[in-house]
């Protein structure tokens, strides 16, 4: 079975939800204008981000197989510094953060997952003594070690999103306040205009 190649941002789509992801993986469907001109907005604030952060090094392309899992991972952190035998990884999110913990982290879980893929390409790629991972958003900054619990977390998520890349169909999320706003939600209500078969 060929490799699946998984961008850490796919994962974030993913976990927010999977029907969304599998709409997007299978029909490939265009942003709304809307969607385009927050997509600019963001790519904007984080050059901005970049200007202020002496010392990191920033967006620079990772490929990394994932052991055991016929995955390869390829994306751009957002920054990291490399210390003197540690790293650490940020990731800035433009939006607000979650009032909840959820593993032992004031992350959203799509954001975690997305920021715990990079901090695994590096720990491939450098093999440092430990990771730092820090995770801005506009109203709370929140800072963890990356560790065993939180790459099988990850492993967990990848090993889900390959079910859909082969076929499997995501129940529908049936999330009152994320169904209302997206734009698949009358494709979502009336699955049969999909072509794709479960798997």
């Amino acid at each position: 079975m060929a490799r699946v190649v998984v961008r850490p941002s796919d994962l974030n789509s993913f976990v927010y939800c999977p029907r969304r992801s599998y709409i997007d993986y299978y029909l490939g469907m265009h942003r709304t204008l809307i969607q385009r001109f927050k997509m600019l907005l963001g790519k904007f604030i984080h050059i901005l981000y970049r200007l202020f952060r002496s010392g990191f090094i920033r967006e620079e392309l990772f490929k990394v197989d994932v052991y055991g899992l016929d995955v390869i991972l390829v994306g751009r952190p957002d920054a990291y510094k490399i210390h003197d035998g540690y790293m650490v990884l940020e990731e800035l999110k433009t939006g607000r953060s979650p009032k909840r913990y959820l593993h032992g982290v004031r992350v959203w879980l799509s954001d975690l997952i997305q920021v715990l893929a990079y901090a695994y390409m590096l720990s491939r790629m450098y093999n440092p003594g430990k990771i730092i991972v820090r995770v801005v958003y506009r109203d709370h900054n929140d800072t963890f070690q990356y560790n065993i619990a939180y790459e099988n977390l990850l492993f967990c998520y990848l090993e889900r999103y390959k079910r859909l890349v082969n076929g499997w169909v995501p129940p529908p999320l049936n999330h009152p306040g994320k169904c209302s706003k997206c734009r698949y939600k009358e494709i979502c209500k009336d699955f049969s205009n999909l072509n794709v078969s479960e798997g």
